[in-house]
C-alpha cells in the first residue's frame, strides 16, 4: 500500500470514528437534527412492500442517530485497516449523503438565505473523500476493465484459431 493512501486513509477514517464515538455517547443534539430524516425514510420504508424495512428501522430518533454513529465507527475502522475499504467508503457515501440531508440549508430557517454553512461545506467534502475513496483501485486496473480485456483476447484467440483451421 502506497504510503500517501495510507496516511489518507487514517485521516479520513479519524474523523467518521471520532464523530460517531461522539454522537455514540451523546445521541440528543443530533437526534434534533436527524428527525426530519428520520420521518422521510420511515415514510419512504412504509411505501415498499415488506415490513421487514420498516420493522428493523429505529422508531426514535436517538436510537437512529445511534445507528447511524455505529455505521460511521464501524465503516471508518475498516476503512483505517484497509479491510473491505471500498464497501467501507460506500457506507460512508451514504452515512454522509443522510449528514447532508439532515444539515441541508433549506430546513433550517435561522440561517440567511443563501448562505452556506461551514458544516454543510465540510461534509459536502467528506463526501466527495468517501466518493474518492469508493472509486479508487490503487492503481490496478478495474474488473470491468480486466472483463474487456479478456473478451478481447478470446475474440482474437478465436480468429486465430479460425483461421488456422481455415
Amino acid at each position: 500500500m502506497n504510503l500517501l493512501r495510507f496516511l489518507g486513509r487514517g485521516l479520513l477514517a479519524s474523523y467518521f470514528v471520532g464523530h460517531g464515538w461522539s454522537v455514540w455517547r451523546h445521541p440528543q443534539a443530533a437526534a434534533q437534527d436527524a428527525s426530519p430524516v428520520l420521518q422521510s425514510l420511515q415514510r419512504l420504508a412504509a411505501r415498499l412492500p415488506s415490513d421487514s424495512v420498516g420493522r428493523l428501522m429505529p422508531q426514535q430518533p436517538e436510537g437512529f442517530v445511534r445507528l447511524h454513529a455505529g455505521l460511521e465507527i464501524a465503516a471508518g475502522l475498516l476503512l483505517a485497516t484497509g479491510w473491505a475499504r471500498r464497501p467501507a467508503a460506500l457506507l460512508l457515501v451514504g452515512s454522509q449523503a443522510l449528514r447532508v440531508a439532515a444539515g441541508n440549508p433549506a430546513q433550517r430557517s435561522d440561517r440567511g438565505a443563501g448562505l452556506v454553512s461551514p458544516e454543510l461545506g465540510r461534509d459536502l467534502a467528506l463526501l466527495g473523500a468517501c466518493l474518492i475513496e469508493a472509486l479508487d483501485t490503487q492503481g490496478r486496473p478495474s474488473l470491468s476493465y480486466r472483463a474487456r480485456q479478456h473478451r478481447s483476447q478470446l475474440k482474437a484467440d478465436r480468429a486465430r484459431t479460425a483461421k488456422a483451421a481455415a
